[in-house]
């Protein structure tokens, strides 16, 4: 019986997407290079023949699946090997070894799934081609060849059903080792290792109640305030900053104009200055040093620019997760004058 098989028309020529010829058989155009023309030229061929798709996928798949899910899955099954895009006549027809162990390993996977629990350890059959990929992705060993047989029977057994146990037999076949050459084909098990034995762990590594508090307030929204005046200098003066949950903090600017909270609840906030007698904008350039503030990187930075007079009113912002600073510049002149 001929693989099933859909004729694809793209800008590189027709090719037919179809199941390996055997494991490890790679499309005869890079699927990562195509993006948007590859779905483009699958949604085509599909419009055109859409019986193909039904074979292509795992049996009963097509029925559960929305239809806009489809090209996206068929691409899934290209990355994972599932599937290959191949020039038209190649390959092999569906009495070939290879296509009966791809059968087996469909019928493997929709009876236990992508991973599955052996020994309380989490085991993933995958193609030869894919299991170098797969390690790097997540930590798990290789199973010998034998012993993964004898694992895939043994399951097949317990679950029962004559055309599974079938279906495991030409699969346990078809089961190799990573040491064997590298053009082999066919498929490995890979299962999670054993877990590490305790090691010793330096009095300065345990994460201690102190230790773990420090960690949280390090972790959690902060606020920087800068109030600058016409020519970009700090001014000095009291503030009362009002907090999303209604509590309150007042103090001081700092000479540069500063003011900053280590840890506060995200939402609106408000501050609000209060004016000293004698203050006085500082001279010199500061140009530097500010558009440093307004750009450093990691650092969610708001700016608010007020007029003289507007300056004492209440000045809302939003305080989001992680760093966060308000800067806030008087637009004219600043004149002497106290409460």
């Amino acid at each position: 019986m001929r693989a099933p098989r859909l004729e694809v028309k793209t800008l590189m020529g027709p090719l037919e997407l179809r199941p390996p010829a055997f494991p490890g058989e790679r499309s005869a155009v890079s699927i990562f290079l195509a993006g948007k023309v590859l779905e483009q030229s699958l949604r085509q061929a599909i419009d055109a023949n859409p019986l193909p798709v039904r074979d292509l996928l795992a049996p009963g798949q097509l029925a559960l699946m929305p239809r806009g899910s489809v090209v996206p899955e068929l691409i899934n099954c290209l990355h994972s090997g599932r599937l290959v895009l191949a020039t038209p006549g190649e390959g092999r027809g569906g009495d070939d070894p290879a296509d009966r162990a791809w059968a087996a390993y469909d019928a493997f996977r929709a009876a236990f799934g992508r991973e599955f629990s052996v020994s309380m350890r989490t085991h993933r059959l995958v193609s030869r081609e894919r299991a170098a990929d797969v390690r790097r992705e997540a930590d798990f060993d290789v199973v010998p060849a034998a012993e993964a047989a004898e694992i895939v029977l043994r399951l097949a057994k317990t679950r029962g059903g004559g055309a599974l146990q079938a279906q495991a037999e030409v699969l346990s076949k078809a089961m190799v080792d990573l040491r064997g050459p590298a053009g082999g084909h066919g498929f490995v098990l890979l299962r999670a290792p054993m877990a590490q034995a305790a090691r010793y762990v330096p009095p300065e590594d345990v994460i201690t109640p102190a230790k773990l508090k420090q960690l949280k307030e390090e972790m959690e929204t902060r606020l920087e305030v800068y109030l600058l005046g016409p020519n970009g200098h700090g001014l000095p003066i009291k503030y009362r900053l009002t907090k999303s949950d209604g509590g309150e903090l007042k103090g001081g600017l700092d000479d540069a104009g500063l003011m900053k909270v280590p840890s506060l609840a995200v939402g609106p906030a408000t501050i609000q200055f209060e004016w000293v007698t004698g203050v006085k904008e500082k001279q010199g350039d500061v140009t530097a040093r500010n558009e440093a503030l307004r750009t450093e990187s990691g650092i969610n930075v708001a700016e608010v620019w007020v007029e003289l007079d507007d300056v004492l009113e209440p000045i809302e912002f939003e305080v989001v997760r992680g760093a966060n600073r308000v800067i806030v510049q008087i637009l004219r002149e600043l004149y002497l004058f106290s409460m």
